[in-house]
């Protein structure tokens, strides 16, 4: 049976940084990224009617694709609305992640991309959680000098979502991110050779 790991971290941790290491380290591992199945759903009609409803017409550019710079704004100002966007998208990614386990079978591991893992009610299958961490100066910093965001905007998202170190706290696995990219590349590598190997009595099973 495949193990299925779920990844996890905070904004701007490396999260797709650690996706990329595993598809060309495990060349047999399937990978479901949450963030990549949200922005297909962004796209499709259903969602976009929806998210005009509860949001407006400003949610929506000229040519009525979604503006997806307001959409992010509104969603970091205000909890109800992202209460709202997170209960109209969060079903059909859960649904689309449990079908892609169960058609990924064949595969030596199964890789979730779940950034809001902890924060919302996601409850997907895993055998293991896996967060990509990295101290809060370094998010900041990362989201300011290469998103290009403002400062305030950075501690606005970064706000709006658990501590990294709450989110360690329930890691089976952890890949801190802070330093050079040769030492968090080498971190990921001895997650995955671990959980191959099945060398792992002393992390416990998820239910």
């Amino acid at each position: 049976m495949s193990a299925v790991l779920a990844i996890t971290g905070g904004v701007a941790c490396g999260k797709s940084q650690c996706l990329q290491k595993i598809k060309a380290y495990c060349r047999d591992s399937r990978i479901f990224s949450c963030d990549e199945e949200v922005s297909k759903l962004l796209t499709e009609k259903e969602i976009v009617r929806s998210l005009k409803g509860c949001i407006g017409d400003a949610v929506l550019e000229s040519n009525g694709v979604i503006n997806r710079h307001f959409l992010r704004e509104k969603i970091f100002e205000s909890s109800i609305v992202r209460k709202q966007v997170e209960d109209l998208i969060h079903p059909h990614v859960l649904k689309r992640a449990k079908a892609f386990i169960g058609e990924s079978q064949n595969s030596s591991m199964i890789v979730i991309e779940v950034p809001l893992l902890y924060e919302v009610d996601f409850p997907i299958f895993r055998d293991f959680d896996v967060v990509v961490g990295c101290s809060e100066a370094t998010q900041l910093n990362r989201l300011t000098n290469i998103r290009k965001l403002s400062k305030d905007q950075a501690i606005q998202i970064v706000g709006a979502q658990l501590s990294v170190q709450s989110k360690v706290d329930r890691a089976d696995f952890v890949a801190w991110n802070d330093g050079a990219l040769q030492d968090f590349d080498d971190q990921v590598e001895i997650i995955i050779d671990t959980i191959l190997s099945n060398d792992t009595e002393k992390y416990d099973r998820r239910d």
